[in-house]
């Protein structure tokens, strides 16, 4: 009881007062009241009314974790700690109340708390806890009760699971809070891409062999991202040439190409694990020889990652369209001698090596003679001539003097002429 004294001033109508340092009832909703009452000095009753205890809430844990203790890959068997630390005391006429998703909803739950204690499935996904052995009369604030949860998978992809935990003290509330668990991606189990043409820059069919021994999930998607050094122009939604899913044609599946990503939809109708294959006509191969990896992610129909994986792709080098060699002069063992390549290419290159024959030698002052000037440098290291500096598709020219010819009038072997874009073959 608290007795408030020493008011001076006459009250006539409403007044208030604070009371600081009381301590609310255990529950939410426990009916709790205060009742107050008024006499004057000498003890003459004037009035009195009782108020209900109200606009309460439940305490929060001081924490409360979900965490996988053995496999937290999507779709994989696992067992799970539920840890909560308390911020009110636990007695053993309290019961639990789990609130769970599907995925968890037939999960065998124990604990190193209580030797024993009942488990009563209910509507929507929840689970009682109940019938605590009476030799745990109390387990204090500040302490940690583990439950542990067995016979679980994770869910097919890594969108986050929810479960919330309440307490109930004579089917009052009085302590909850929801938590949350995400699955990590998967790794798809093989992946490759065979085009038609493996020629650099050709652009035609190409087909996508997937397999997985994780499920796609029904409605997921799958994203392939090329590299950027790779221009593609952007094709909108559009028929796949071809898809199989474990050998059966699937139909009414699109690709969409943009940002350096190739976008399948509607591959899956449900869930399925297996061997995918897509086809498309509409492949840009790498621009150079240089091992071009290509990413893969499977994500479900709420963006979610489910798996990923990669490989590589190296493309091989395209013949020139024609080159050819001419000389300034075809005297034997003439010096002074200029050859000039001309070659016909459908792509721009950034350098060019020529490999000239042994029986043509090439003296010093041939870098002071190399044409056209647009090229930034000429070196020759043993019999390889190489040019550095851009040239564009089309015909082009490329000379060099101070050569010596043949000492016969046969034939030489041949000139090997290689292209480069950026450092790599093409």
């Amino acid at each position: 009881m608290v007795t408030v004294t020493g008011i001076s001033t006459t009250v006539s109508s409403v007044f208030s007062f604070q009371i600081s340092g009381i301590l609310s009832p255990p529950t939410v909703g426990s009916g709790e009241t205060i009742a107050i009452s008024s006499q004057w000095s000498d003890g003459t009753y004037i009035n009195s009314c009782t108020a209900v205890v109200g606009g309460l809430v439940a305490a929060p844990f001081q924490s409360i974790a979900f965490t996988s203790n053995n496999n937290n890959t999507v779709q994989s068997s696992f067992t799970a700690s539920l840890k909560l630390t308390l911020s009110m005391p636990f007695y053993y006429q309290d019961t639990v109340l789990l609130i769970l998703p599907t995925e968890l909803a037939s999960a065998s739950v124990s604990s190193s708390n209580f030797a024993s204690f009942t488990r009563t499935p209910g509507l929507n996904n929840t689970l009682t806890l109940s019938s605590f052995p009476s030799t745990t009369t109390v387990i204090a604030s500040n302490n940690i009760i583990t439950f542990t949860f067995s016979g679980i998978k994770n869910a097919l992809s890594t969108a986050p699971l929810t479960l919330n935990v309440t307490f109930y003290r004579s089917s009052q509330l009085y302590q909850t809070q929801t938590t949350s668990y995400s699955a990590t991606a998967g790794t798809l189990t093989s992946m490759s891409i065979v085009p038609d043409s493996n020629f650099v820059r050709t652009v035609g069919q190409a087909t996508f062999n997937l397999f997985s021994n994780l499920s796609f999930p029904a409605n997921s998607q799958i994203t392939i991202t090329y590299p950027s050094s790779i221009t593609v122009s952007s094709v909108s939604s559009t028929s796949v040439v071809r898809c199989t899913l474990n050998s059966t044609i699937v139909s009414g599946v699109t690709y969409s190409v943009s940002n350096n990503q190739i976008l399948f939809s509607n591959v899956f109708s449900s869930n399925f694990a297996g061997s995918v294959t897509l086809i498309i006509d509409s492949f840009t191969n790498p621009f150079t020889t240089q091992p071009s990896v290509y990413s893969l992610a499977v994500t479900d129909q709420n963006n979610y990652a489910v798996m990923s994986g990669s490989t590589t792709l190296t493309a091989n080098t395209k013949g020139l369209v024609s080159n050819t060699v001419s000389a300034s002069s075809f005297t034997v063992l003439d010096t002074g001698v200029t050859y000039t390549l001309t070659l016909v290419t459908n792509y721009a290159f950034t350098a060019i090596s020529i490999i000239v024959p042994t029986e043509v030698s090439i003296g010093s002052g041939y870098n002071n003679t190399c044409a056209p000037s647009t090229f930034s440098s000429c070196t020759l290291v043993g019999q390889n001539l190489t040019f550095v500096g851009s040239l564009s598709a089309g015909t082009q020219q490329l000379s060099w003097g101070y050569n010596t010819n043949p000492n016969s009038l046969q034939p030489t072997s041949s000139f090997q002429v290689t292209t480069y874009y950026q450092g790599w073959p093409v």
